[in-house]
């Protein structure tokens, strides 16, 4: 399922990491969230991805990880929250254009894949 970002924005993460989505009278859980290739990433999207982490989610990305924000910041702190949290979702490796690998593995101290 596609899911709008400005659902998903709304949704809720369990503590045992499931994903609930409550729209019109449409309730569906994920356990598992695949992250398409893009640049750039809300920060509200980016930080409900990284609570899904910690509650112990899995989330698969393909492509190229965002690595930077929609909201214009002209300090340059949205980009940079953006690296950072995906660099603590995906691993500093993920990210890195010079480390060449067929797919890249991180976790989380509650079990987040």
């Amino acid at each position: 399922m596609l899911i709008h970002p400005e659902v998903f924005n709304r949704s809720k993460v369990t503590p045992d990491a499931r994903l609930i989505l409550d729209e019109n009278g449409s309730r569906g859980e994920y356990k598992i969230i695949v992250l398409p290739s893009t640049e750039m990433i809300s920060v509200q999207s980016i930080l409900k991805l990284r609570e899904f982490f910690e509650c112990g989610g899995k989330i698969i990305a393909t492509g190229s990880l965002p690595r930077l924000a929609f909201e214009y910041d002209p300090t340059g702190g949205n980009d940079e929250l953006v690296r950072e949290t995906v660099d603590y979702i995906f691993g500093p490796d993920a990210s890195d254009k010079n480390v060449m690998k067929e797919y890249g593995y991180n976790s989380s101290p509650n079990g987040g894949e």
